[in-house]
């Protein structure tokens, strides 16, 4: 392993962050000064670590780096104090933990493992570990078998398969799985759960069926994988190599920031309901890709939208709240830690927040949204489709839509995750980290969105036989509860879950043969034109 190098390249990184913040403060007198950061070099100059025969100057520079993450977590994670409460974590216990497994037997995998591990012990989905840009060193092993959790977090979750590659015979999507390598597969999955940074149980469980991979490579390298479970009620199992996957260390060219549009998807569907299907709030023309859809929709007699997927971004979905908002409205607040770390990364802080001399945290900062003229406004009922993968943006949008009373909530529970992160080269393994620096609360009733999210008005989860059948049950149920709405304006929405017998030609499929009328927001030419 050749730190010395990577740690002399970034020292200059490090200074400058630090260095910028000098000069920001000599702009602004409301600037955060109660959180002063050493640099990487000072903290290291500091820091007395002595080589040992298990552990040479190479792992000692790693200490120093793993030493110095935990240093700056505590300045700048926005989330500290309510983590330690509501589990009982004790930070400086588990970092002395990880920090005694680095000896000169440490691999790369293994170190970006304990960073892992170390983003884990937080619970909160805004804290992770990012691999660097070279991967030649790291050993990687490619399955062919993806993994889901249907109910994650509840007493009756279940795993299942849910893609196969061309390799596979006998598993099928929808398998449930019962055993791994002859073991419970919940075996697995709490092992799993401790590499997943998720915010909610539901969110940490929810990853599971990816970290159950990591897990096994972990223990056993690269054996074969024995998966044994049920589909439609017969019993099959089924040896699943394990590919090394080789990695030549040229660093991928990073192209031109995407639009938004490959994350939308706009359809009209039977009995005039618009659907509008948002897989993340981010790209360089996304609210005007928002306002293009909302105008096509403009016509419907009720709006789903379907944030299943939508893993966050930024505020553009403020272009649909204010469409919804017949009065100014509030999405949700937020205040960000007094920390010149996060000052020097994001200059606009200073002049964001309202900063006092001394506090820990600025002021609280409200996210205002005004109403859309009201030509632009939509009236029409609207359905809000969510599970615990909706995150960040997507969970401060849906938190808006239910305390404002903007829309019925329908699927599972939201992520719930607030914590703008700021991420950061790490000196000397050259991976990158970030942490949590602004925390973010609901609108009405005031609380942390954090670790709690938005709950739905009506649960449907994702079910085995849908699967099997590659139906959408949850997409149904919405279409559903609309249509019932639509037809009785003065009952209660929630009264419709199981009441109302859908026509044939309401029955949804993700079949691709099934037509359904498009609106085609990427023919708008001048959105596409400037896009690029």
């Amino acid at each position: 392993m050749k730190y010395s190098i990577s740690v002399r390249n970034s020292l200059t990184k490090f200074s400058l962050l630090i260095s910028l913040t000098s000069v920001l403060l000599s702009f602004s007198s409301c600037a955060p000064k109660s959180q002063g950061i050493d640099s990487f070099e000072s903290f290291s100059q500091n820091l007395k670590l002595e080589q040992t025969e298990n552990c040479n100057e190479d792992c000692t520079d790693l200490k120093r780096e793993f030493k110095y993450l935990v240093y700056v977590s505590e300045k700048i994670y926005c989330y500290w104090d309510e983590k330690q409460k509501e589990y009982s974590i004790n930070f400086k216990e588990i970092a002395a933990g990880l920090e005694n497994q680095i000896t000169n037997s440490t691999t790369e995998t293994q170190y970006f493992q304990l960073l892992t591990k170390w983003a884990a012990s937080f619970r909160d989905g805004h804290v992770n570990a990012m691999l660097r840009d070279d991967l030649s060193k790291l050993e990687f092993y490619e399955v062919p078998v993806r993994f889901e959790v249907l109910a994650p977090g509840t007493d009756h979750e279940t795993l299942i398969v849910s893609r196969t590659g061309s390799s596979v015979q006998s598993l099928k999507p929808g398998t449930v799985v019962n055993k791994i390598q002859g073991k419970n597969w919940k075996e697995y999955a709490d092992e799993a759960e401790k590499l997943s940074s998720g915010s909610t149980k539901a969110m940490r469980r929810r990853s599971v069926g990816n970290n159950i991979f990591q897990v096994l490579a972990e223990i056993e390298g690269p054996k074969p994988i024995l998966i044994e479970g049920i589909y439609n009620g017969k019993k099959i199992s089924e040896n699943i190599p394990r590919n090394i996957e080789l990695y030549d260390g040229a660093i991928e060219a990073r192209g031109a920031p995407e639009t938004g549009l490959n994350l939308l998807k706009t359809v009209i569907l039977p009995s005039n309901i618009g659907y509008l299907k948002i897989d993340g709030f981010q790209g360089t023309k996304m609210t005007q890709l928002l306002n293009q859809a909302m105008d096509r929709l403009s016509t419907t007699d009720g709006l789903i939208l379907d944030l299943r997927k939508n893993g966050g971004g930024d505020l553009s979905g403020n272009a649909i709240l204010s469409r919804l908002a017949n009065q100014p409205m509030l999405r949700f607040k937020q205040k960000a830690v007094a920390a010149d770390y996060l000052t020097a990364a994001r200059p606009s802080v200073v002049f964001e927040y309202n900063f006092n001399q001394g506090d820990r945290f600025s002021e609280i900062l409200d996210r205002n949204i005004a109403p859309a003229a009201e030509s632009k406004r939509y009236s029409k009922p609207v359905i809000v489709l969510t599970s615990s993968y909706c995150f960040s943006a997507c969970d401060t949008f849906v938190s808006a839509m239910k305390e404002n009373k903007l829309a019925l909530i329908v699927g599972e529970a939201t992520g719930g995750g607030s914590g703008n992160p700021l991420a950061f080269e790490l000196p000397v393994s050259e991976h990158a980290f970030r942490y949590s620096v602004v925390q973010g609360f609901t609108a009405v009733s005031n609380t942390l969105i954090e670790g709690a999210g938005t709950q739905p008005d009506v649960i449907i989860e994702p079910t085995v036989d849908e699967r099997v059948q590659a139906k959408d049950l949850q997409l149904e149920k919405a279409l559903q509860l609309i249509v019932a709405k639509l037809s009785n304006p003065n009952e209660k929405i929630s009264m419709f879950a199981t009441n109302v017998k859908l026509p044939n030609e309401l029955l949804l499929t993700t079949d691709s043969k099934i037509k359904y009328k498009f609106i085609e927001v990427e023919k708008d030419k001048e959105i596409r034109k400037s896009g690029d």
